[in-house]
């Protein structure tokens, strides 16, 4: 009996002991995960802080070559000697653009602005770049050559000619201001994709972890970015390195053997039934806190459940008055405002001479606030109706929808400017083809009617499959629309221009919305709110067969 007894107290004592040593374990594992995400939050800030300057201070170098091509292609090149003064205005005020030229498409003309008198290589990059305005998609962007980048950009002079600015950023002389006030504490190597370091700064320390290391991006352009690798120095690590938490381990270790042995002579004092009690207590008062919860979390879900039954109720409401009010559109509205145009005519064919040129206005101006209430009517019926009745999916053949709906927009458009569709061919489309065709319509509507003032009004369609799914893009010459509004296009009755300067209802573009809604796609516009509007929609795509 009292082997077996000693044997009980040696086990509970080195239980105890056990669970201290995992206890001071997970304090230690702790303690050093928290050291980790503080030096790991500091690095970040430091590094975030440096790379957010770069990033600033290198897009103020691409934006300074952009204005000085948008100056040229607003007010021309001017003489050489003012183009070549404005340029060195540029150099001078942004120490990292080497030099910037001018090349010409259809003459000779070749201008150079270096900061090192006599350069020869800008020059062959400069006829180089001549080629890059005939290669299409080609010019504008960026390219890496050499320890650079080249900046290219198109440009039309208001006298017509066509040429390339090209421009040399080097990386150094872009980041001179901000990249190297941190080498104290990070050093830091900027690459390009390719893996070609173009900037180093400090000695990082051989020592530090890997989780110490950062790396961030530079963005040039999309498609475009540089690299910047973040290793603190040696004089950070020393800064941050402390060993408590090893100090820690092994003094947690030690008090765990000495509580095994205190455990030990507690059992043999008998005092260890006192302790398991509380702990028991606090047992049951746990599983009963936990069982209260449970019954709460069982009420709230029985409450939640009556709730949703109550909306699902009410929104079955909301759908049947909305039936309800279509159908007094549809017929209620539409015979007494057609019963006015008739009225109308009739007035204007039997008592025309009566009613004198005013009346035979005034009867006009009935007659046409009368159709367009009719249209007003029949686009609410729409709008109704394409939230109705079952999808019937099938592969839609988009190109030969498109070109109907084209024909059918321009014949009810009246305008005396031509039109003219550029559609290539659309991938198919796996959708309801009694509704797709409406959404055609509608947009290419909207293109004729916002183009009129254009001698020549141009609709490109274009598609392409991208993840499972077709986008399709409708895109005009017209006045297009202000890009902070795009996010309204789509609301029933919003409109951009005042209705006496076009007509229509507000609701075609909301229509066309809800239709490729309702097909799971999505429908967005984009504009300059100068030269024409876009309007993308997407569709899912065909299936392929197994």
């Amino acid at each position: 009996m009292n082997l077996l007894r000693f044997r009980r107290r040696l086990a509970v004592a080195l239980l105890v002991g056990a669970m201290g040593a995992v206890a001071t374990l997970g304090i230690w594992f702790r303690a050093r995960e928290d050291r980790r995400s503080q030096v790991t939050a500091g690095l970040t800030s430091i590094a975030e802080a440096n790379r957010g300057a770069m990033q600033r201070q290198l897009q103020l170098h691409v934006n300074a070559l952009h204005n000085l091509a948008t100056y040229w292609q607003l007010y021309g090149l001017n003489d050489p000697d003012a183009w070549r003064f404005d340029t060195q205005m540029v150099l001078s005020h942004f120490p990292g653009v080497a030099w910037v030229g001018w090349v010409d498409r259809d003459s000779e003309d070749v201008r150079i602005a270096s900061r090192t008198a006599g350069q020869s290589m800008p020059l062959a990059r400069i006829l180089d770049a001549r080629a890059r305005l005939v290669v299409p998609g080609t010019d504008n962007g960026f390219s890496d050559a050499g320890e650079g980048v080249q900046v290219y950009r198109a440009v039309r002079t208001p006298a017509g000619r066509v040429g390339m600015m090209v421009a040399e950023l080097n990386p150094n002389s872009v980041v001179a201001d901000v990249g190297f006030e941190i080498t104290r504490q990070l050093a830091f190597t900027v690459r390009r994709a390719d893996g070609q370091v173009l900037i180093s700064s400090g000695l990082p320390a051989e020592e530090a972890p890997e989780w110490m290391n950062i790396r961030r991006v530079l963005f040039l352009s999309p498609g475009k970015e540089w690299i910047v690798e973040y290793r603190p120095t040696r004089e950070y690590v020393g800064s941050t390195g402390s060993r408590w938490e090893d100090y820690f381990l092994f003094t947690g270790l030690l008090l765990s053997l000495a509580l095994a042995a205190i455990v030990f002579q507690i059992l043999r004092l008998r005092e260890y039934s006192g302790e398991l009690a509380a702990a028991n207590r606090s047992l049951d008062a746990r599983v009963r806190e936990l069982s209260e919860r449970d019954r709460e979390l069982s009420r709230m879900n029985l409450e939640l459940e009556s709730r949703v039954a109550q909306r699902t109720a009410e929104l079955h409401e909301a759908l049947r008055e909305l039936e309800t009010f279509s159908h007094s559109l549809s017929h209620d509205l539409r015979s007494p405002v057609g019963a006015v145009i008739n009225f109308a005519e009739i007035l204007e064919e039997d008592h025309g001479q009566a009613l004198g040129e005013e009346g035979l206005r005034l009867t006009s101006r009935i007659r046409s606030s009368a159709g367009a209430a009719v249209r007003l009517l029949n686009e609410l019926v729409q709008l109704t109706w394409v939230g109705q009745g079952e999808l019937e999916r099938k592969d839609v053949d988009m190109t030969a929808v498109a070109r109907g709906a084209f024909a059918e927009a321009l014949s009810g458009d009246g305008a005396p400017a031509p039109a003219e569709l550029e559609l290539g061919d659309l991938p198919r489309a796996h959708a309801d083809p009694d509704f797709v065709p409406r959404v055609f319509a509608n947009l290419f509507s909207n293109a004729l009617k916002y183009s009129r003032g254009r001698p020549l009004r141009k609709v490109r369609v274009s598609g392409a499959v991208s993840g499972g799914e077709c986008v399709y893009s409708v895109a005009d010459n017209g006045i297009g629309f202000d890009p902070p509004l795009a996010g309204t296009l789509f609301e029933p009755f919003k409109r951009l221009n005042a209705s006496n300067e076009y007509e229509g209802t507000g609701l075609g573009l909301a229509i066309a919305a809800k239709i490729i809604r309702r097909q799971g796609g999505r429908m967005w516009a984009e504009s300059d709110g100068k030269t024409g509007a876009t309007f993308h929609f997407t569709l899912p795509a065909v299936r392929e067969e197994a």
